[in-house]
């Protein structure tokens, strides 16, 4: 025997439709520092991991040969293109000057830049932060290392 539909009761399911529930999502970014900024807060340490890939063609000790590019003990300060037997291309021995902090940062951001037609093959270091420690390194390994790494 069938039930009529009459005694049926019918269930109503409302369904609701899955939207997407918007979420606001707040990103707070570092403020960038200057290269100054970076400079006062730079690590020898750091600098010393990042020299890793100047030892292929520099020596970093102090009385260390000259290899594929010049010795880098005691460069902070010294006259451009100075490093005893080793030829510099002319690119760079036309520059003259000394390799003050702020010559440093702009050679290690970008040696073509800093020295067209010059020998170095390194593209540099972008990151204003691995060039403060790349500095402050460089500015360790020396006889007479600059107080503060040049900074007031």
């Amino acid at each position: 025997i069938m039930p009529s539909s009459e005694n049926l009761s019918l269930a109503r399911v409302d369904i609701e439709e899955n939207k997407p529930i918007a979420e606001k999502i707040i990103v707070i970014e570092k403020p960038k520092l200057t290269f100054e900024e970076e400079l006062a807060l730079a690590s020898v340490d750091a600098g010393l991991k990042l020299s890793k890939k100047c030892t292929a063609c520099h020596s970093l000790k102090s009385g260390g040969p000259n290899g594929v590019g010049p010795t880098l003990w005691n460069i902070v300060n010294a006259p451009k293109a100075s490093i005893n037997g080793y030829s510099y291309s002319s690119g760079l021995t036309s520059i003259g000057g000394i390799w003050t902090i702020q010559d440093l940062n702009l050679w290690l951001k970008s040696p073509k830049k800093y020295a067209p037609g010059n020998k170095m093959s390194f593209a540099g270091l972008r990151k204003i932060k691995d060039r403060a420690n790349m500095i402050a390194f460089l500015n360790s390994i020396s006889d007479e290392p600059i107080p503060n790494n040049g900074l007031n």
